[in-house]
């Protein structure tokens, strides 16, 4: 697995829950 992906992959996640969160 390519570390780039993943943290791109990870960083999309913890977007998403942020501002779930906050929504």
């Amino acid at each position: 697995m390519d570390t780039l992906a993943g943290q791109r992959i990870v960083s999309d996640l913890v977007a998403r829950m942020l501002s779930g969160a906050y929504a």
